[in-house]
């Protein structure tokens, strides 16, 4: 197993490097939902971030074309005049997916602010636009991860995040202030300060007059196996939130937000590899780089443990004490954490191969879950279990879907 480890030393290294710069950024974050649960009423606390939620779950669509972007900018090669059209392509088909969503977004307008349950309709249009910058900043982020510069998009996040706690200290310090409308403005800046530096980084290669592509690479027909599978791992971080949201009020919300944060720490301080990986899977034909594979595991299950067993006092020494009930789910939900971690390093290298068969399992199983938890999710406890539950039954079909194929391959 060492020397697996060492055959892929070159790549580990780098890897380290973007995740230390993207989890001082992670840290940052997690810093700043503490001094907003300090700061906010536990109502604003909870709509802020089940708003967060609620747009990540409405952007999943287009971040499934994450690894798709990665994988037809490979396919061109060196070629800086047909990414440019590529790129400029991208752009449009956004604006227009924008566009749908703005009609849809007027039309449940007041469900929406029902949801939620805040009735300032200002906040609701800056949130909106919060999506869009939130969107629009998929592609230069997906270009910049496909030319293998990993580390320009996890510094300009780590940076930004900086600057936006900083700010919002300043608010708390010298204004006093708990408006959850300047918190959101805040929020605005952040994203459109991360899109406009990107783009930035992306333009500077991309200096060139374009060419047109007369093979339509991102049709979303010929691609929607991939789309759909790209689309899972961001619902299923999100999803249940915006169930608790629905089900419970706001103090149950607000908790298991803070306990959810805790433990999904697991998945987003490894969040910054799975794009690397499936471009590494891409690169060598769907070949495992078993060292990468062995070194990812190991440091998810390591990292899982340290939550799952200390998690429940750093709780206990940040958050306020109305925070606290809530501390016993992260022995259920730090460990769906560690399983969905390997889960999805397991179906990137299915998917860089080309094999699809386990995505429809994966739909139902979310299905399910989402209806079992609406009909039968009569408290946080009853919810986390079946949000494990889950979670196992994702990890259990991509090692039979991983075995399966094996096999076929030996004979």
């Amino acid at each position: 197993m060492y020397a697996k480890l060492l055959a892929d030393k070159k790549i580990i290294l780098k890897t380290i490097f973007v995740l230390f710069i993207v989890n001082i950024g992670n840290a940052v974050s997690l810093v700043t939902q503490i001094l907003l649960s300090k700061n906010l009423d536990i109502n604003d606390f909870g709509f802020f971030y089940s708003s967060v939620a609620l747009i990540t779950l409405c952007i999943s669509p287009i971040l499934s074309q994450n690894l798709l972007i990665q994988e037809n900018i490979s396919n061109l090669d060196n070629n800086n005049s047909f990414k440019k059209f590529y790129v400029n392509r991208l752009y449009k088909f956004f604006f227009f997916f924008l566009i749908v969503y703005f009609i849809f977004y007027l039309i449940f307008f007041e469900k929406i602010q029902l949801y939620l349950g805040n009735d300032n309709e200002t906040i609701y249009y800056k949130l909106f636009t919060v999506l869009i910058f939130t969107i629009l900043s998929l592609v230069p982020s997906s270009f910049l991860v496909s030319q293998k510069k990993y580390t320009i998009p996890s510094k300009i996040f780590t940076i930004l995040d900086f600057l936006r706690l900083i700010i919002l200290l300043l608010y708390f310090y010298y204004f006093k202030g708990n408006k959850i409308e300047i918190i959101i403005n805040i929020q605005l800046i952040f994203v459109a300060l991360i899109f406009f530096s990107n783009h930035l980084f992306m333009a500077k290669s991309l200096n060139v007059e374009p060419k047109k592509i007369t093979n339509n690479k991102n049709s979303f027909s010929k691609n929607y196996k991939i789309v759909a599978y790209s689309m899972i791992f961001p619902v299923i971080l999100q999803i249940d939130i915006v169930i608790v949201t629905y089900l419970f009020d706001s103090i149950n919300t607000s908790q298991y937000i803070v306990v959810s944060t805790i433990s999904k720490i697991i998945y987003f301080f490894f969040g910054s590899i799975y794009p690397i990986i499936f471009n590494e899977f891409l690169e060598k034909i769907g070949q495992v780089k078993i060292g990468l594979v062995i070194f990812y595991i190991i440091s998810i299950i390591l990292g899982g443990l340290c939550i799952v067993f200390g998690g429940k006092y750093f709780i206990i020494l940040t958050y306020d004490e109305i925070f606290h009930s809530g501390i016993k789910l992260i022995y259920f939900i730090a460990p769906a954490m560690i399983l969905l971690s390997i889960t999805n390093i397991l179906c990137s290298y299915l998917i860089s191969i080309k094999y699809y068969e386990f995505i429809k399992f994966y739909i139902l199983t979310i299905i399910i879950f989402t209806v079992i938890s609406l009909q039968y999710a009569s408290s946080l406890l009853n919810f986390v279990i079946f949000f494990l539950a889950m979670c196992l039954v994702l990890y259990l079909i991509a090692s039979i879907y991983l075995i399966k194929k094996n096999v076929k391959k030996n004979f």
